[in-house]
């Protein structure tokens, strides 16, 4: 099966610009806390500037699991929506999360990472800001 990553970076365009986002990451294992991470994305311009972020460096269990699942979610905060995306992975021989496990009866075994969506251009990714992480740990936990 081929890398995803390697054919995404090969089929870009001179145009393309690669820059690194501020997301949030729960890793697997023995990490206790999330952390902010610099994930790589690509803009592309043939897309209207849509950033697209390459999540694949940061996620492990590339040998148990090379696909990575994501999904859209929001969070309404009296008015304010707040939008995010979400990618994880979940395989009963991937690490245990004990981030996301804690206190609930929910066995989740894998990463995850958060990235939150532009207001302008909600299909691009954009910087979290550490105001953020509150309602990112309410979307993973929940």
């Amino acid at each position: 099966m081929p890398n995803t990553t390697t054919n995404f970076f090969s089929s870009s365009s001179k145009k393309d610009k690669y820059l690194s986002l501020r997301g949030r990451i729960y890793y697997s294992g023995e990490c206790w806390h999330p952390e902010y991470v610099n994930v790589p994305t690509i803009e592309a311009k043939d897309y209207c500037n849509t950033r697209f972020p390459v999540v694949e460096r940061l996620m492990g269990g590339r040998s148990v699991q090379r696909h990575i699942h994501d999904c859209a979610a929001t969070v309404l905060v009296g008015r304010r929506e707040h939008c995010f995306l979400i990618f994880c992975k979940n395989h009963k021989y991937l690490l245990i999360n004990d981030i996301v496990t804690g206190r609930h009866t929910i066995l989740w075994k894998g990463d995850i990472a958060v990235m939150r969506l532009g207001k302008k251009n909600p299909l691009a990714v954009v910087n979290m800001q550490s105001n953020n992480a509150n309602l990112a740990d309410f979307l993973v936990r929940k």
